[in-house]
């Protein structure tokens, strides 16, 4: 039998079970960063203000610290991105962690895994079917932010480009946590490692 056979069965078993859950950190991220957007856009919405943001912020050693390294600040899309990056990042990033763990190592801790491979489950199907779908969930945030950011009038590429950075997040700690998983006998400790990786890549 093939390592993979169920996994479209067990993508379709994810999605059911996270309906709710899926939508709501995806709204959340996406939410949230379009309304920070929005109202930075309308903070600093003449010449004067965006030059006065990039001489105070863009030279502040704890705006750097907590949001990056100051880039493009003269322009209100540098601004907006400054502005709303760590919580878009933060975001997808805890999203990828908490949904694959639940669905990887949180399933086998509750026995359902063992359940389902009683069943025409291949091997590797469950853990498959948890990175389809994440890395999906991870895409979609992506696509909605850079969705955003279009509609809010910024420069395409810009968006494009961010959206992409994003999402390539999210896949990034989508595998943080599939390894996490498979170095832990349960889910708190696999969340656990995989947070702390995020710490440490934060700072």
């Amino acid at each position: 039998m093939s390592t993979l056979v169920g996994t479209g069965s067990l993508v379709r078993l994810v999605l059911r079970r996270d309906r709710v859950r899926l939508p709501v950190w995806l709204v959340a991220i996406v939410g949230l960063v379009y309304s920070s957007a929005r109202a930075v856009q309308g903070t600093y919405d003449t010449p004067a203000d965006i030059a006065a943001y990039a001489r105070t912020v863009g030279t502040s050693p704890a705006s750097i610290a907590f949001n990056g390294p100051p880039t493009a600040l003269d322009t209100i899309a540098g601004i907006v991105i400054f502005e709303v990056s760590s919580t878009a990042i933060l975001g997808t990033a805890l999203m990828a962690v908490f949904l694959v763990v639940r669905h990887t190592r949180g399933e086998e801790q509750e026995g359902r895994t063992e359940l389902g491979r009683a069943t025409v489950v291949g091997r590797y199907a469950p853990l498959a079917a948890a990175l389809l779908v994440v890395s999906a969930a991870s895409l979609l945030v992506g696509a909605g932010l850079a969705l955003a950011l279009l509609a809010l009038g910024l420069p395409a590429a810009g968006s494009l480009g961010y959206g992409a950075s994003v999402a390539a997040v999210g896949i990034v700690f989508t595998a943080v946590g599939v390894c996490a998983a498979q170095v832990t006998e349960h889910a708190r400790g696999a969340i656990g490692i995989a947070l702390a990786v995020l710490g440490a890549g934060y700072v």
